[in-house]
């Protein structure tokens, strides 16, 4: 929802610039990782800014990713596909990030862990409803 929110003139020009770079929209998707494990490496050391920084850049090449395709003509299912499992790998990473950073304990007399575990439910969850809806012919619109 949010990148559907931001696909506009302004993120398309700022692609426009990037795409001169020569980087095809696929080499962004991959790039996103880079700050995402740099991010899980703050959080793992304990410097939560600069994690969250991080997790910010890689969310922001995942926008640019997509711009770049629409700009150049390069949009494909493929390059959606990557860029979906890829996000779900960024998303793991800044979980378990969290998790590193939190620790042991508890909140509300549940464990911390148990806690990530109903955020992973919730993040798979989305996924499942969307493929399963699919599944039933439910969902008829196309994916962006």
């Amino acid at each position: 929802m949010l990148k559907a929110n931001l696909k506009s003139e302004k993120t398309d020009r700022l692609a426009g610039g990037l795409a001169r770079l020569g980087l095809s929209p696929n080499t962004w998707t991959l790039l996103s990782l880079v700050p995402a494990l740099l991010g899980l490496a703050s959080l793992i050391m304990h410097q939560l800014a600069y994690g969250l920084v991080l997790f910010a850049l890689s969310a922001f090449i995942d926008i640019v990713d997509g711009s770049v395709a629409r700009v150049t003509n390069q949009a494909t299912d493929r390059g959606a596909f990557i860029d979906g499992v890829v996000d779900r790998y960024v998303e793991l990473l800044l979980y378990l990030g969290l998790l590193l950073y939190v620790g042991r304990g508890e909140f509300l007399n549940l464990p911390n862990e148990a806690w990530f575990m109903v955020l992973i439910f919730g993040a798979l969850m989305t996924s499942f409803v969307r493929a399963y809806a699919d599944h039933r012919g439910i969902v008829t619109d196309p994916v962006e």
